[in-house]
């Protein structure tokens, strides 16, 4: 009688043991489905992105060309960005302040930032040398 109760316990307990390792092992396989397909779509995002991305710079590129070929139409030519020089039209308290501009833009020079059509009087009361 002994005998059958600890036959039976330890059946029970090789039952339970073979279930669990079944149990861990079904476990197991989801976590490996779930992993796998969460990596499939992390990859296709992650290429969508990519992809995305090249349009956005294809995009910023094509604009800066745009702008370049722009540029150039609202640049005086005779402009030396090395050596500003008013216009000897413009005012003669313009004459030598680094705050002189002197770029046109759709035909109108800009002087300066504080006196865009230039300054009549000497001396300008924010000329610097």
């Amino acid at each position: 009688m002994m005998d059958d109760w600890s036959k039976e316990f330890f059946n029970l307990l090789e039952t339970v043991t073979t279930e669990i390792e079944q149990l861990f092992q079904e476990m197991g396989d989801v976590v490996d489905d779930v992993t796998q397909e969460i990596q499939e779509n992390l990859a296709a995002d992650f290429d969508r992105c990519l992809d995305e991305f090249d349009d956005l710079c294809d995009r910023v590129v094509s604009q800066y060309i745009d702008f370049e070929g722009m540029h150039s139409e609202f640049i005086d030519p005779e402009y030396d960005s090395y050596n500003i020089k008013p216009a000897p039209d413009k005012p003669s308290a313009c004459m030598g302040c680094r705050n002189y501009h002197g770029q046109m833009y759709g035909g109108n020079r800009l002087v300066c930032a504080m006196h865009p059509y230039g300054w009549e009087d000497s001396p300008c009361p924010d000329w610097e040398k």
